[in-house]
């Protein structure tokens, strides 16, 4: 009889301890993989990412809160998903009224809550970046200048942030916009200055100008031009550049 009551109080024991086990189980909650850390909620270029996926986990079924919070510490944007061990959100950027916010990085918190109220999260950090590219030009981007045949108008600029860029001669007349040819193509990073010379041949009076391309890392694009005209004077070997 006795040894029947210790079998039955072991089996109680182990019973017990197996339901424990899971509960007494610390909560982790991980954020495995985020597929873009660095994007533009409307680029320009559509081939470029207009959102992120970030996908978590916990080490078993939990209530889950995500929340987008700014440098400052402000909250601006929460989600609320229902009981699951795993998870794959869709942020495209933007606000709680879909609005578009400020450039800037912005941190992912993702909390899970277990059914007996404790909570784990993970973090991770996504940049926004609404800008446009744009550059700085020194001296000043409308020179006034003389010059021979076999001297040619020169541009020098840099960048205020890192792009591919592309600067094209380009023939204006009226509304109508011809390029005459290529004159550079580079990667510049903050702050790079690039010189770009455009070696003319004899070309008629007429409005001219620089075209400046420039597509950042996100696809967020701008153009620029830079204009000037020309005019044969006397000497048939000479121009004068006019802005």
């Amino acid at each position: 009889m006795r040894i029947y009551i210790v079998l039955g109080i072991l089996l109680v024991l182990m019973n017990f301890c197996a339901e424990a086990q899971p509960s007494a189980q610390a909560l982790i909650v991980h954020i495995s993989n985020v597929t873009t850390s660095y994007f533009s909620p409307s680029p320009d270029i559509k081939s470029f990412p207009y959102d992120t996926k970030i996908s978590f986990s916990a080490n078993r079924m939990v209530n889950w809160i995500v929340k987008v919070q700014n440098a400052n510490g402000i909250f601006i944007r929460q989600w609320r998903i229902g009981k699951t061990a795993n998870f794959e959100l869709t942020w495209n950027g933007r606000g709680a009224k879909e609005n578009f916010i400020p450039s800037g990085r912005y941190t992912i918190r993702v909390i899970g809550i277990d059914e007996r109220g404790r909570r784990a999260e993970d973090s991770t950090i996504i940049t926004i970046d609404n800008e446009k590219p744009g550059f700085s030009i020194k001296p000043d981007p409308y020179p006034s200048y003389l010059t021979d045949i076999g001297m040619s108008p020169s541009i020098t600029f840099s960048s205020k942030k890192e792009v591919n860029v592309e600067v094209l001669a380009m023939d204006e007349t009226g509304k109508r916009r011809v390029y005459l040819e290529p004159l550079a193509s580079a990667n510049l990073g903050r702050g790079e200055k690039i010189s770009v010379e455009w070696k003319m041949d004899a070309l008629p009076n007429g409005n001219y100008n620089f075209l400046i391309k420039m597509t950042d890392k996100v696809g967020n694009y701008a153009e620029y031009l830079i204009p000037f005209r020309v005019y044969i004077i006397n000497n048939p070997n000479r121009y004068l550049i006019l802005p």
